[in-house]
């Protein structure tokens, strides 16, 4: 056996492979489906990678795979020692799928204490809290609301009460 035949097995053997690999690749993309027994197609539209419900894979039925956006550190109000209510406003400068804010504070626990939060005007209520383990110099709280589907341009207004010493910090994270 020559080396020119080795050579022409060679490259019989990528022409086999790279066949495989393209008959792999339609029957699989032309086999997926859902559990309902629809099935779907991955596609690509505009750079943007997801599936579509239709074989002849027109825009209309494209839906892009979810991008998932890490949760960041938006802002942070703090407030010290004083007699007076805070009143924060934050103007978000792009849309935001969901929306924490963290209040952490001392001395204070139940719905006497939670900050007032209003977005464009309306009133947002459903904090939780919980005590923190910390208790120096006084007891620790945290609370926490959660909001969704907020639009660039949505403006959230937060007062916190006065209790006294009313030290805090106010925290907004996204995503």
């Amino acid at each position: 056996m020559t080396y020119s035949f080795f050579l022409a097995k060679k490259y019989e053997f990528y022409i086999l492979l790279n066949s495989i690999s393209i008959h792999f690749k339609n029957e699989l993309n032309n086999k997926l489906m859902f559990p309902s027994g629809d099935q779907f197609y991955l596609d690509e539209h505009d750079g943007e990678r997801g599936y579509n419900t239709d074989p002849a894979r027109g825009a209309d039925t494209f839906h892009p795979f979810r991008k998932v956006k890490p949760l960041a550190l938006l802002k942070i109000f703090q407030k010290s020692h004083n007699a007076n209510t805070g009143t924060h406003n934050y103007t978000l400068t792009e849309n935001v799928s969901t929306l924490l804010i963290q209040y952490i504070t001392v001395l204070g626990y139940g719905e006497a204490n939670l900050p007032t939060v209003t977005v464009d005007g309306i009133a947002k209520t459903g904090f939780t809290y919980r005590q923190l383990p910390i208790s120096n110099p006084a007891p620790t709280f945290a609370y926490s609301l959660v909001l969704t589907d907020l639009k660039k341009g949505d403006t959230l207004v937060m007062v916190s009460p006065y209790w006294g010493t009313n030290a805090y910090e106010l925290q907004l994270w996204g995503c």
